[in-house]
């Protein structure tokens, strides 16, 4: 896959959003941490910030894949493994259909669907999927629409089995942490490759790479990698070992907390 450093660095701010959000999260629901603003709007609006921006990311990262299904089929695989970790070892916060498993089946839907998708112009997709992704963000929650302006409660027969709550109707009995249907999120998911094509058109990538060329031909030398950049190259990597990380550090934190 060709290297996007600005992506790479803006995914590796998320990851770090994440990381923290995480951390936060296992203080409050598994330590007992009493942090009131956590959940109030300002933790809701930062989840859903870090969330939209993962997947706009990787929507729009889709169009530098080289091998499109590979990728999809080892984000999902990666998800799987997440879940099984989870259902082990912590049950009580198990992942089921989170966000890697949702993000590699979109992969995997865009291979068979984008020749289609290709064909409609970019800023009509972009606006038609974006509307798409925010009329049925709550379609968990048994309606789409916007509760106080325009909504329709959907059939509680839609909210039956697994594979509902895979599409992003889950059945009542339906557990998890980090839940990720496939529908909104697959809307949100072709918003960002809908994305590259706008900027690509837009020719804003060789603008910003002339600019820096400029800028170093005038002996100003502009770093793009570093540790954010390295963290958005290993994005995969790093999220799947980051949350027994975090969990590891806090609890040895509260151990020798307690012993003191």
């Amino acid at each position: 896959m060709n290297r996007n450093v600005f992506i790479d660095n803006l995914r590796g701010f998320n990851l770090i959003n994440m990381i923290l959000f995480h951390g936060i999260w296992d203080l409050v629901y598994i330590f007992g941490c009493d942090i009131k603003w956590f959940d109030s709007w300002i933790g809701v609006v930062w989840q859903i910030f870090i969330a939209c921006t993962f997947v706009v990311i990787a929507g729009y990262c889709y169009g530098y894949s080289r091998n499109k299904l590979k990728h999809g089929l080892k984000v999902f695989i990666a998800g799987g493994i997440i879940s099984l970790v989870t259902y082990i070892f912590m049950p009580e916060n198990i992942i089921i259909f989170g966000v890697l498993t949702m993000l590699g089946s979109c992969m995997i839907i865009m291979v068979p669907t984008q020749k289609l998708l290709h064909k409609i112009n970019a800023y009509i997709g972009f606006g038609v999927f974006l509307i798409l992704f925010i009329m049925t963000y709550n379609i968990s929650l048994g309606y789409i629409g916007i509760k106080s302006i325009l909504s329709i409660d959907l059939p509680k027969r839609m909210y039956s089995n697994w594979i509902s709550t895979f599409m992003g109707f889950p059945m009542d009995e339906f557990y998890s942490t980090d839940y990720f249907g496939i529908i909104p999120w697959f809307f949100l998911f072709v918003v960002g490759y809908y994305l590259k094509s706008i900027i690509d058109n837009l020719s804003l990538v060789k603008v910003i790479n002339e600019a820096k060329e400029k800028c170093e031909d005038k002996g100003i030398h502009i770093k793009g990698r570093g540790p954010i950049n390295w963290l958005g190259r290993h994005s995969l990597i790093v999220y799947m070992v980051h949350q027994p990380v975090v969990y590891g550090i806090l609890a040895l934190i509260f151990k020798i907390w307690g012993n003191m």
